[in-house]
C-alpha cells in the first residue's frame, strides 16, 4: 500500500517535472520571440530617426514645443493659477511689501486708508499676509527657533529670551 502510493507520487511528479518542463521551453520561445520583436522595433526606430524627412522636420518639431512652452508659460503668467510659480512668486512679493508697510507706520496708516476704500482687496491681502505669516511661523517652528540675537539692543534680547521661555512653557504644559 505505502510502495502504491510512492510510485503514485512518482508518477504525479515525473508529470508535474515534465509540464514545468513544457512551461520553461514555451517561456524560452516567447521570449526569444520578444527580442527579436524588441530587435525589428529598435530597427525601425533607428530607420525613422536617421530618415532625412526626420532629420529636415526637426527645427519644426523644436518650434512646436517652443510654442507649447511658450503658451502654457503665458497661460500660467496671465491667469496666475494656483500652485504656478508665478502665483507663489506674487504671493511672496506681496508678502514682502506687506511686511515693509507694517514696518513704517506712517506707509501703514496710508495703506489702510487706502484698503477702507477696497474691502475685497483688503480682505485678499490680509488673507495673503496670514498665510505669510503661518509659513514663517511654521518655518520657526521647525528650525526650533534659532533666531540671530546680536543685532537686537539688551533690552529687545531680555524680551526674545521671555518670549521663547513662556513659549517653550506653553508648548510644554500642551495647551
Amino acid at each position: 500500500s505505502q510502495a502504491a502510493q510512492a510510485s503514485e507520487r512518482a508518477i504525479l511528479a515525473e508529470s508535474q517535472a515534465a509540464q514545468a518542463s513544457e512551461r520553461a521551453i514555451l517561456a524560452e520561445s516567447q521570449a526569444a520571440q520578444a527580442g527579436e520583436y524588441t530587435h525589428a522595433l529598435s530597427q525601425q526606430l533607428n530607420a525613422v530617426l536617421n530618415s532625412r524627412s526626420w532629420k529636415i522636420f526637426k527645427p519644426l518639431r523644436e518650434a512646436g514645443r517652443f510654442v507649447r512652452w511658450f503658451v502654457s508659460g503665458s497661460k500660467a503668467w496671465l491667469t496666475f493659477a494656483a500652485g504656478s510659480r508665478p502665483n507663489r512668486i506674487s504671493r511672496k512679493a506681496v508678502g514682502w511689501v506687506i511686511n515693509k508697510v507694517r514696518a513704517n507706520p506712517r506707509l501703514k496708516e496710508l495703506a489702510i486708508t487706502r484698503l477702507n476704500k477696497f474691502p475685497r482687496l483688503k480682505q485678499r491681502l490680509k488673507k495673503i499676509s496670514l498665510s505669510q505669516s503661518n509659513m514663517i511661523i511654521q518655518s520657526h517652528r521647525n528650525a526650533k527657533l534659532v533666531q540671530p540675537t546680536a543685532k537686537l539692543s539688551p533690552r529687545a534680547r531680555q524680551i526674545f529670551r521671555d518670549l521663547k521661555s513662556a513659549m517653550n512653557k506653553h508648548n510644554k504644559e500642551g495647551v
